[in-house]
């Protein structure tokens, strides 16, 4: 969350992968109870498919810092963000084999301070 924090204090964004809805749910809770100065959203499955839409429009739009997701964020979404951060990368399992994780890494790589 430091580092999320970081990059939102210098107009970047940044994503969090949680392994499950009930974990990404709870950062965003997180981040909320310790007043962190970072605009977040969960994104999750859970959700309307209009409802996510509107998140990823307002991560575009500088609205929201991090969005904090699962798998749905691994493939074919065109953000901007700076960091990726995968949490429980360690773990195996479908949505951590070496090519999820290279799909995920992947969405930091258009820019030029990526990082994950």
């Amino acid at each position: 969350l430091k580092r999320c924090s970081e990059r939102a204090a210098i107009g970047e964004r940044s994503l969090i992968i949680a392994s499950t809805v009930v974990g990404a749910n709870n950062i965003v809770a997180r981040i909320a109870e310790l007043d962190l100065p970072l605009r977040a959203e969960a994104l999750t499955g859970k959700l309307k498919p209009r409802d996510r839409l509107e998140i990823l429009d307002r991560l575009r739009a500088g609205e929201l810092d991090t969005v904090v997701g699962v798998n749905l964020l691994r493939e074919g979404i065109d953000l901007d963000v700076s960091l990726v951060c995968v949490l429980d990368a360690d773990k195996e399992g479908f949505l951590r084999s070496d090519t999820a994780l290279i799909q995920l890494i992947g969405r930091a790589a258009r820019h030029v301070r990526g990082t994950a």
